[in-house]
């Protein structure tokens, strides 16, 4: 929860040098709600769109969060627009992300709003060193993989205009790196699972 704390504010410190009209912010794949709870913390109007119940039902119980559980098929989010939308590890577990951004875009976002995105990149060290062993490849869960080059290509496509771009993840990236350079020693589970429910001081010494 620290590490996931700390990205989230490195975000968000982020977002608070961008010139946004007001702090209205929609998380699409909002999980238990961790960063919507920092970002309303920080003076965020914030809304979710969570799919999976339970972990929605975290956040909604938990930290009192506005989410929403249905599936979303397009359209008009209410209390739109929104100046910021953010979508962390969503874009690769959608079968066709552009018409789903398209959505989010044209009926949701406000004329000068900005979008983050995050996404494991196919073409990343840490892809390169695990292979098949690459914690997110995770299929059936992942339906599609983004490359730099493919994901700048969407983002043209979009007519989108890049304003921040970093490679660096405190949170996914950081562990991905470390059950990469495991698997080079023949670990095979999970490291995010193991660390979850099945801790132990050898996995610990091991990172």
């Amino acid at each position: 929860d620290q590490i996931i704390s700390i990205n989230n504010q490195i975000i968000l410190y982020e977002l608070s040098k961008l010139k946004v009209l007001n702090n209205t912010l929609l998380d699409f794949g909002a999980g238990k709600g961790k960063f919507m709870y920092s970002a309303l913390s920080h003076g965020w109007n914030v809304k979710g769109i969570e799919t999976a119940k339970k972990r929605a039902e975290y956040g909604i119980k938990e930290y009192g969060l506005n989410i929403e559980t249905n599936e979303y098929k397009g359209g008009v989010i209410k209390d739109y627009p929104f100046n910021v939308i953010t979508l962390f590890h969503v874009l690769e577990h959608i079968q066709n992300p552009k018409e789903l951004l398209i959505e989010l875009i044209d009926k949701n976002l406000s004329e000068n709003g900005y979008l983050v995105i995050e996404v494991p990149l196919f073409d990343s060290l840490q892809s390169k060193i695990a292979g098949r062993m690459w914690i997110h490849l995770d299929p059936p869960l992942h339906l599609s993989h983004f490359t730099k080059h493919s994901l700048f290509k969407l983002i043209n496509e979009l007519k989108l205009t890049p304003v921040k771009c970093s490679y660096t993840s405190i949170h996914l990236g950081i562990l991905g790196m470390v059950q990469s350079i495991m698997s080079l020693f023949g670990y095979k589970a999970m490291i995010i699972d193991e660390l979850k429910f099945n801790r132990n001081k050898f996995l610990v010494i091991a990172i």
